[in-house]
């Protein structure tokens, strides 16, 4: 049987991209953003999200807070392998 309406041509055009490295899980489903909320002065507050790898490649990661001890993450450096997700968990203590 020969029907003309079963074959369809599509033709697409589209730009796309691939980010290396990308946050997953944020806190209130966020895209980009890490939101932790209202803090009370002294008491400590966590949120976690994973870090994904979607690479080839290993890497090596650091979380650089400086002096600042009301804000740590945790692991705060080491390695992800490639295609592979790590748990980040951040603190923060209001003060």
């Amino acid at each position: 049987m020969n029907n003309v309406f079963e074959q369809h041509k599509v033709w697409l055009i589209g730009e796309g991209f691939n980010e290396s490295i990308t946050f997953e899980g944020l806190p209130k489903d966020l895209e980009d953003e890490l939101a932790i909320g209202d803090c009370i002065i002294g008491k400590a507050k966590a949120a976690t999200y994973s870090m994904v790898n979607n690479g080839d490649k290993d890497i090596k990661f650091k979380w650089n807070s400086g002096d600042k001890d009301e804000f740590k993450f945790y692991p705060n450096c080491g390695h992800l392998k490639a295609k592979s997700s790590k748990r980040i968990k951040v603190m923060v203590r209001g003060t």
